[in-house]
């Protein structure tokens, strides 16, 4: 903030793990991360966004802007609301690309050196915070590559792995994951999937947002991670989720 400018900024940061919201009423700009904080206000009666909720049925990973309400938008991650009395300009202080340019690496082994580093003091970094995890463990690569880096930080650790599998033999990867799990020493369980289980009345009671989620996996896994959360009693849930987009 520059009060004697009368400037204001609004960033968000790379990672995206909260929502950053925002609109313009009464010739106000309004922030908020929540969208049941605002509807509290009661300030305006919002309209649905069709245009993008058939694209996002269409793609759901696009990345846009807009959301499901007409006249919400969010600020993407990395972005920056530069507010003036002029009104507002946006900017990126953070993207992937202005790292890459700087640094190109041609070397295949350099390059595969330095993405283990990475991965592995990222993981590390988490690690150091927490005595006791769950970590949600399929067997498949991504979420492999976390457990073999969860053995190397400084602190001892307790780390339960859970795998859920189905029926059908694309939905099971248990022939990869129980030698994984004996292999770090870790405790492994395993919970069957039962789509006919699934309540999705549990979806009615969600809290209210601006842009559409995927409910789904808390309707199908949540009970059962709250019980096992209330025995083994982790710190923290670690997974491999956003490997696949990498």
């Amino acid at each position: 903030n520059n009060a004697s400018q009368g400037t204001q900024c609004i960033v968000r940061d790379p990672t995206g793990a909260f929502s950053c919201l925002h609109l313009t009423c009464r010739g106000i700009n309004i922030y908020f991360s929540d969208i049941n904080d605002l509807l509290a206000l009661d300030l305006l009666r919002f309209t649905i966004n069709k245009k993008y909720l058939a694209a996002y049925l269409k793609y759901e990973f696009m990345q846009s802007n807009s959301t499901g309400l007409n006249d919400v938008f969010k600020l993407s991650p990395g972005g920056c609301h530069k507010i003036t009395q002029k009104g507002i300009t946006s900017s990126f202080l953070w993207t992937p690309h202005t790292i890459y340019k700087k640094r190109i690496i041609e070397d295949p082994v350099k390059a595969a050196q330095l993405l283990y580093n990475v991965t592995q003091n990222c993981v590390t970094s988490w690690v150091e915070c927490h005595h006791s995890i769950f970590h949600r463990f399929s067997g498949g690569l991504d979420s492999s590559i976390v457990l073999s880096c969860l053995k190397h930080g400084s602190n001892p650790l307790d780390v339960t792995c859970l795998n859920y599998f189905t029926s059908s033999p694309d939905g099971d990867e248990r022939r990869y994951a129980r030698p994984a799990a004996e292999t770090s020493q870790y405790k492994l369980l395993e919970k069957q999937l039962e789509p006919a289980a699934v309540t999705l009345e549990k979806i009615l009671k969600m809290s209210k947002s601006a842009e559409p989620e995927s409910y789904l996996f808390g309707v199908d896994r949540g009970n059962y991670e709250t019980r096992m959360a209330e025995i083994y009693q982790p710190a923290a849930i670690f997974s491999g989720h956003g490997g696949d987009s990498i």
